[in-house]
């Protein structure tokens, strides 16, 4: 029972949750692939059936806190999903799926642990996002080699110069993360996703 501890995660009512999170995003891709969207409605009903199965669970187990954290997944979904908007990395239905998981998100009532939570969730977002970005990427890239290969060369040339500046920042970053790697494995690996980034 997920009330019955704060460190709860694995739960019956948390693998409902999770399964509902995932039939909810696939049917959204399908929906994005398809209509080049995703429907307000769709992510607002997932909002609204996550809300009343934590009120209900709340109500019959006497504990505010299940329907509480919801609340709290929300708010801060939304915040999340206006922060990626604004940064243009989110289209608005995008924006509004992941308010919606915000509802979802919460598995414990420890505070601590829900941060945790929420911390390899976008960790885990963002790499997602990359991986399916660059994969896209490829697929236009290959489909328009020409135009691609004529556009390359254009700005290789013309700005030559900014091009071997980030090519040797990214590359000291990198082999400086080779020095580091004894001592500070974590800041190892910053520098060398810094350096891949900035690549």
């Amino acid at each position: 029972n997920v009330l019955n501890s704060t460190a709860e995660i694995f739960s019956l009512e948390n693998y409902f949750l999770i399964v509902l999170a995932l039939v909810w995003m696939l049917c959204a891709v399908i929906q994005d692939f398809r209509k080049r969207e995703v429907a307000n409605w769709w992510n607002f009903s997932l909002i609204v059936f996550v809300l009343a199965y934590r009120a209900f669970l709340s109500v019959e187990m006497w504990n505010y806190r299940f329907f509480f954290w919801g609340v709290v997944g929300l708010i801060g979904g939304f915040a999340l999903a206006n922060i990626f908007y604004y940064a243009r990395m989110f289209a608005g239905g995008d924006a509004k799926l992941l308010m919606a998981l915000g509802t979802i998100l919460p598995l414990s009532l420890s505070w601590r642990i829900n941060l945790e939570i929420l911390f390899w969730f976008i960790v885990l977002f963002l790499i997602a996002g990359a991986i399916y970005g660059l994969i896209y990427s490829i697929i236009i890239l290959v489909t328009n080699f020409k135009k691609f290969k004529q556009k390359f060369v254009f700005y290789l040339k013309k700005y030559s110069l900014i091009n071997w500046i980030v090519f040797s920042v990214a590359l000291i970053l990198i082999i400086s993360s080779i020095f580091f790697k004894n001592y500070y494995d974590f800041l190892s690996f910053i520098l060398v996703l810094l350096g891949i980034m900035i690549f």
